[in-house]
């Protein structure tokens, strides 16, 4: 099992035009998306050392979206947009708690995966997983 880690900036939220009342996300697949994969076993590691170390809730800075962006209702959207977290704020919460530091110290391939995060927030990307 893995997850699927996606990044998204610049995008914009359309009707699809088609009768159907739904919409689509539009983004510069190029330049204004990002994804990976993490093991099972990475994000549970992850999720463990957010909690114990860090006192934090992961999930308030790393959301679980798992939406068809191709084709959604307007609740959907909505769903989505009260999900995103915005970068700034996970940047804030990484620098006050010093999380990058902590991670260095615990394990190679957290703090690997914690940068990348931190890298794409400096970058604008609003970060989610599935």
């Amino acid at each position: 099992m893995s997850y699927t880690i996606e990044g998204l900036r610049n995008f914009k939220i359309n009707n699809l035009l088609d009768y159907s009342g739904d919409f689509k996300i539009f983004v510069d697949e190029e330049k204004d998306y990002i994804d990976t994969t993490w093991t099972a076993k990475s994000f549970m590691t992850l999720n463990y050392f957010m909690c114990k170390n860090t006192e934090f809730n992961w999930a308030k800075i790393l959301p679980a979206i798992d939406l068809n962006l191709d084709r959604m209702s307007s609740s959907e959207i909505h769903e989505f947009n009260e999900k995103l977290i915005d970068p700034k704020l996970c940047i804030e919460i990484f620098n006050e708690r010093c999380i990058i530091e902590k991670a260095l110290e615990y394990d190679v391939n957290i703090h690997e995966k914690l940068s990348w995060l931190y890298i794409n927030w400096k970058k604008g990307f609003y970060i989610y997983y599935y």
